[in-house]
């Protein structure tokens, strides 16, 4: 998902070109991990997205980053403080 977020915002700035360097440059990040969204995470995310009020995508970022991250996440999102499990880095 994070994937789609920066090759997305990348294109409606820059454009197409760039979006898809940018892209590839992130599949080739060193150290990277992509982690699976399954039906549990998903589980989590509607809990999450009902009870603080925030977007679905917002929702799948928040329950990944309690189930393995500790909680943590890095964003200028404010909604993310909506959260109660979340501690938000930026």
């Amino acid at each position: 998902m994070t994937w789609d977020e920066v090759f997305y915002i990348i294109l409606r700035v820059v454009g197409i070109d760039e979006a898809i360097k940018s892209g590839e440059f992130l599949l080739a990040f060193p150290n990277l991990t992509f982690l699976d969204v399954d039906l549990e995470l998903i589980l989590a995310a509607h809990q999450i997205a009902r009870k603080a009020r925030i977007m679905p995508r917002d929702a799948i970022h928040a329950a990944s980053a309690i189930k393995h991250c500790r909680g943590e996440i890095v964003s200028s999102d404010s909604d993310f403080d909506k959260v109660g499990k979340i501690t938000r880095r930026f």
